[in-house]
């Protein structure tokens, strides 16, 4: 009987430790919708074995590889092994730059392989967001998995407008360094590729100036009974390492004029001049 329930127990912690399979989602869903969609029945199963094949010697495209790993460490425990080849490997994820408009992208999953095509390291950036749109809800709720199921389907996509973009205003409502990150994230996985970030306005000065101590000291406040400071050099850390690795400009707005609380700071400010935000304050 103890030798039954020793094997038991061995049993189950191997069952354990090979993880669930998470089913494929219902339907393929993209946001933005893309150009061409055509679905088939059938799923492509995703290990932790599950090779990243690098068929170009573009060194960016490690960094849309490293962020759609992120995204699956929780449930795997591990990235997924990635290689650079000169041929398509077999139940693989193959990545390609091929004769395609710089942020235009195809993505052919099958059940026996992924293939991404990008024109650019953009494009393939774009594929990989959408086939992390692609992962079942249970894999970024980082539930464990020893198989992840990827729904079969043929997509390309480019962008109708050059200028797509969405806006941050940090003046009238205090983020967080960490707020501002999910934020630009949430524009990646939309492709999404200008970050209006609000940074002045009278309501709240935010970036310190070292020649103008009092935009920060009294700008950045409204109610002097509520003050809040935070340090962004992690932030900037996040929006310009890798060579902008999620593909964004940044379109940093200041605004001057008309604020009478950020004249009375002493505010001659030449916008063209910042270049570098070394804190959030508010």
């Amino acid at each position: 009987m103890k030798k039954l329930l020793f094997f038991c127990g061995v049993a189950a912690v191997l069952c354990s430790s090979c993880g669930k399979r998470i089913a494929r989602v219902e339907s393929v869903d993209i946001v933005p919708q893309p150009v061409s969609v055509v679905a088939s029945d059938g799923a492509f199963d995703l290990t932790k074995n599950t090779k990243i094949c690098l068929l170009s010697d573009d060194s960016t495209l490690n960094y849309s590889v490293r962020l759609f790993n992120g995204l699956l460490d929780k449930s795997f425990g591990k990235p997924l092994p990635v290689i650079k080849s000169t041929q398509p490997e077999a139940g693989a994820i193959n990545v390609r730059l091929g004769g395609l408009q710089p942020e235009e992208y195809t993505l052919n999953i099958r059940p026996d392989g992924v293939d991404i095509t990008g024109g650019s390291p953009a494009g393939v950036f774009y594929a990989f967001q959408t086939l992390r749109q692609l992962l079942p809800v249970a894999v970024a709720r980082g539930e464990k998995a020893g198989v992840i199921e990827l729904p079969v389907a043929e997509i390309a996509d480019k962008p109708h407008f050059a200028h797509r973009g969405g806006m941050l205003d940090v003046c009238r409502h205090f983020f967080t360094a960490d707020d501002v990150k999910t934020f630009i994230d949430i524009l990646a996985m939309h492709k999404l590729n200008r970050f209006h970030w609000h940074l002045t306005d009278d309501q709240g000065w935010r970036i310190e100036i070292k020649q103008y101590p009092k935009l920060t000291e009294v700008g950045a406040f409204r109610d002097r009974r509520s003050r809040r400071t935070e340090r962004f050099g992690s932030l900037r850390r996040f929006l310009h390492a890798g060579r902008n690795p999620r593909h964004r400009t940044i379109c940093r707005k200041t605004v001057h004029h008309g604020h009478p609380r950020n004249r009375n700071a002493g505010a001659r400010l030449r916008c063209a001049r910042i270049l570098s935000l070394p804190r959030l304050q508010g």
